[in-house]
């Protein structure tokens, strides 16, 4: 049974250092062969703005920081930890396919329940519900249709009331200060639309949904995930253009890119799949990919 105070303030224990994320290194190209060359937004989708594409994605990356959380809030918990994290991001990816949910959702989500860790103390039997109603909440936010609560609570295997839903999600709202408008990984992908195609699109999305699980790429700015995930997945998949180079800190994107590399390689071997499964039966074909010999050359 949960405690009658859903949470606590982080008052509790000491303050620990605090890793330092590295800062935005001023604008550099990259000069590998077959790289640098413009992006064209393509004129056949609306939705792209292209006279406006530049405008808004230079406005995302001036907000992203925003949101961004430490690397190393769990130093604040006694109860939970990354593995722990991991656990709930598998099973929410799960619930996410389940209801049909637009990825954006899931996004948001993942970044509403660090930046609520972040701040919040919270016991392992709360830990669900804070996951559950972060995707309420972002259901809400970015559905036309969200779920109904009842059906979250169901997907809880009614472990939580509606009065602990929505006593949390009140908490959570104020804890992020009702920010829920920011720009995620995902959102930064539409940057690169036109050079994902022929199935490496659908890879990088994959690419990128595995790193919502490891808590090691908390670190990586949205864009510089959206960036190494792109150039990734079309290097793997032996495409002509790779990737659009310009704006991105040289350092942190070359680590990003063996992070997600790393990732991607444990994958078919790691205990949680929910991502690994939802992609599988959207017919990409992991097993091939799985067998590519490429090795990040940097």
């Amino acid at each position: 049974m949960l405690e009658n105070q859903p949470t606590q303030e982080n008052t509790t224990k000491p303050d620990k250092p605090a890793l330092q994320i590295t800062s935005r290194a001023p604008l550099q190209n990259m000069s590998y062969e077959n790289l640098p060359q413009p992006i064209a937004i393509s004129l056949q989708n609306p939705q792209l703005v292209k006279i406006y594409s530049e405008e808004i994605f230079e406005f995302l990356e001036a907000t992203e920081e925003e949101t961004l959380v430490k690397s190393d809030y769990f130093l604040l918990h006694t109860e939970i930890n990354h593995t722990s994290r991991a656990f709930l991001i598998d099973w929410l990816v799960n619930i996410h396919s389940k209801f049909r949910l637009m990825q954006e959702t899931l996004f948001i989500a993942v970044n509403l329940i660090d930046r609520y860790l972040a701040k919040r103390m919270i016991t392992k039997k709360q830990l669900q519900l804070v996951g559950v109603t972060a995707i309420f909440i972002a259901s809400k936010y970015e559905e036309i249709y969200p779920p109904n609560i009842r059906d979250f609570l169901n997907a809880t295997e009614q472990a939580y009331s509606k009065q602990h839903l929505l006593k949390m999600e009140v908490d959570m709202l104020k804890v992020v200060d009702f920010h829920i408008t920011f720009p995620t990984a995902w959102r930064f992908m539409e940057k690169y639309s036109d050079i994902l195609h022929n199935g490496s699109g659908q890879f990088a999305e994959f690419l990128l949904e595995l790193g919502l699980v490891e808590y090691v790429m908390i670190k990586y700015r949205p864009s510089i995930q959206a960036a190494a995930v792109v150039y990734l997945a079309n290097s793997m998949l032996s495409k002509t253009i790779v990737w659009k180079n310009e704006g991105v800190n040289d350092l942190m994107f070359k680590e990003c890119v063996k992070e997600f590399y790393k990732i991607f390689k444990s994958s078919s071997n790691h205990p949680l799949v929910g991502v690994r499964d939802k992609y599988l039966r959207k017919k990409l074909d992991l097993a091939t990919n799985d067998e590519l010999r490429y090795k990040p050359d940097f």
